[in-house]
C-alpha cells in the first residue's frame, strides 16, 4: 500500500475518532476519574497509529501490519464505546439524560469501526489481502448508521 494511500486512510478514520470524541463530550458535564482515565488511554492509542500506518505501507500484505493496523483501530472504536457506557450507567457525568435513539447512533459509529476492524485483525492473521479488503464494508455501514441516527424519534428508531 502506497504511503499517502495509508496516511489518508488514517488521517480519515482519525477525523471519524475525533468526531465520535466530540459527540461524548457533548453529554459530559463534569467527569471523573474514570472518564479520564478512559480519555488517557484513548490519546494514547492514537499517538500509537503512526507506528501502524508507516509499517502498514512498508509492509504491505505482511500478516502483522495489517493485523496490528486493525487492532489499533478496533481498540480506539473501543475506548469510545467504554465512555459511553460509562456515560449511560452513571448519571453524575453526563448533561442530562440521554434519549435511546441518541445513545444508540452515537454508540453504533464506534461500535462499527470495532466490528469491522476487530474482525480484519483476525482476518489478517490468515488473508491480510482479504483483511484490508473488509476495511471497505466500513463504507456502506457507516453510511447506514449515520442515515439511521439522523432519523427523529418515531422514524425507524424507538425513543423507548
Amino acid at each position: 500500500m502506497p504511503q499517502f494511500l495509508a496516511y489518508g486512510l488514517s488521517f480519515t478514520l482519525l477525523v471519524g475518532f475525533w468526531q465520535d470524541q466530540r459527540r461524548i463530550l457533548i453529554l459530559v458535564r463534569q467527569v471523573d476519574e474514570g472518564f479520564v482515565r478512559l480519555a488517557a488511554l484513548g490519546l494514547g492509542a492514537v499517538a500509537l497509529v503512526p507506528f501502524p500506518t508507516s509499517m502498514q505501507s512498508d509492509y504491505t500484505g505482511e500478516p502483522v501490519a495489517v493485523a496490528l493496523y486493525s487492532a489499533v483501530i478496533a481498540v480506539i472504536g473501543l475506548i469510545h464505546l467504554a465512555q459511553l457506557t460509562l456515560l449511560r450507567g452513571s448519571p453524575r457525568p453526563r448533561t442530562r439524560p440521554v434519549p435511546r435513539h441518541i445513545a444508540w447512533g452515537f454508540s453504533a459509529e464506534p461500535g462499527s469501526t470495532v466490528l469491522v476492524f476487530g474482525a480484519a485483525a483476525l482476518v489478517a492473521l490468515h488473508d491480510p489481502t482479504a483483511a484490508m479488503y473488509t476495511w471497505l464494508a466500513l463504507i456502506p455501514l457507516k453510511t447506514a448508521v449515520g442515515r439511521a441516527s439522523r432519523r427523529r424519534p418515531g422514524q425507524g428508531l424507538s425513543d423507548r
